[in-house]
């Protein structure tokens, strides 16, 4: 479904339906790696712990996007 929803669009709002995507995305696995860290398997949370700030940060950069 989402991506029917992308091939109807064209430039800007494409643009903007895309990065609203992203952002959900974006949003959701922050909050899920954010569990993660608290797991009880040691792997899953070291795991989480050491790309939790690469996620942070592409949200971040995709927030700055759809301010522009």
């Amino acid at each position: 479904m989402p991506l029917k929803k992308l091939k109807e669009k064209k430039g800007e709002d494409l643009d903007e339906k895309f990065l609203n995507m992203i952002c959900i995305d974006h949003k959701r696995d922050v909050r899920k790696f954010t569990e993660a860290t608290e797991s009880k398997d040691s792997q899953v949370s070291e795991f989480a712990r050491k790309y939790l700030p690469m996620i942070e940060s592409h949200l971040q950069k995709v927030k700055e996007l759809k301010d522009k």
